[in-house]
């Protein structure tokens, strides 16, 4: 694909999420409010709903091996020209959930020491960065070289093996939970906003190829409708949102386990080999950036199951994932990222 190609528009929104639950209401609310693309309110919401299930709900596939487990956590960067309603998108998001979320938003900043002992405090953080080009290129050593890259890596797979870290071990007391052998679990969402340009310019090629970009999705937008006019909710539209929040936090909290419908399963695979296959005919940055976007599905599923409050992901929540994902795909294709990773 050329540099800097446009995103494939892809499916009319209504076909990108479920028919029922908060996800459309919320879409609708917003939409009569903000000038912004309705692709940065989907994920944004998809990401804050991440933050409210993950702590307490996995999804799970059982077989006659072992089941398959997926913590529900997405990392998330909406990215575009500037003024856009970007950095807007996820703050309104934030917002509906910001009771629930109290003492678990965190900026990702500091040194890794700092940030390890933040979520050993607030293992169920959620990461906010509106500013996240910037964030990146003032930390960009630190996240992706070294113990930098395999610190985040670890925090998005769920155990963080803190004696990793540069031998900060050695100052903690018997009792400190990092002093655990297995590490310490952890249930990290992220949402992050940043001029196209600006993130692109932040990293190196080298930073594409590896293993860290493919945890996170990129949401890709133009400069549609573009006004100064952003509004915040109104307090009887919040109320409702809130409201619906919270209903699905607690559905979370008594939902260990979400399964899946068979027939939904089906769906899910069918579009994961057809999927699978594209991304191996794409070059190596692309095929490694795209690599665990079937992991991003299964949790968008899930995530659209428990915004109905469903304890079973139904084919209703697997054809909007599976067509979401097909609209990331073309939004990381459309990103001006490096060929190789070469300098």
């Amino acid at each position: 694909m050329p540099r800097g190609r446009a995103a494939n528009p892809g499916p009319p929104t209504r076909n990108l999420v479920p028919p029922d639950g908060i996800v459309p209401v919320y879409l609708r609310a917003a939409a009569d409010l903000s000038p912004a693309p309705p692709l940065y309110h989907i994920v944004s919401l998809l990401t804050v709903l991440s933050a409210v299930v993950c702590p307490s709900t996995v999804l799970v596939r059982r077989s006659r091996a072992r089941p398959r487990i997926d913590l529900l956590h997405l990392w998330s960067i909406l990215c575009g020209p500037p003024n856009n309603g970007k950095s807007y998108s996820a703050k309104m998001a934030r917002r509906v959930a910001a009771k629930i979320l109290r003492g678990r938003i965190l900026a990702p900043i500091g040194s890794l020491q700092g940030l390890e002992a933040a979520i050993v405090r607030v293992p169920n953080a959620f990461f906010f960065a509106d500013e996240f080009s910037r964030f990146l290129s003032e930390n960009r050593a630190s996240w992706m070289r070294g113990n930098g890259a395999q610190f985040w890596c670890q925090v998005f797979d769920g155990r963080i093996l803190t004696r990793n870290l540069s031998g900060a071990d050695e100052d903690r007391g018997a009792d400190d939970p990092a002093k655990d052998d297995d590490g310490v679990a952890v249930r990290v969402s992220m949402l992050g906003a940043a001029a196209t340009e600006s993130i692109v310019a932040a990293l190196k090629p080298s930073d594409w190829g590896g293993g860290l970009m493919s945890r996170a999705v990129f949401a890709t937008a133009g400069r549609n409708n573009l006004t100064d006019d952003w509004f915040d909710w109104p307090e009887q539209v919040q109320v409702r949102l809130e409201e619906q929040v919270e209903e699905i936090h607690q559905f979370a909290r008594q939902t260990p386990e979400i399964g899946w419908d068979p027939t939904a399963y089906e769906l899910y695979l069918a579009w994961f080999l057809s999927t699978e296959e594209a991304i191996g005919g794409f070059g190596p940055v692309q095929a490694d950036s795209l690599a665990r976007l079937t992991r991003h599905v299964r949790v968008i599923c899930a995530l659209y199951a428990a915004s109905c409050r469903s304890r079973t992901v139904l084919p209703a929540h697997v054809r909007p994932a599976c067509a979401l994902g097909d609209v990331l795909k073309f939004c990381l294709l459309s990103l001006p990222v490096p060929r190789t990773t070469s300098r």
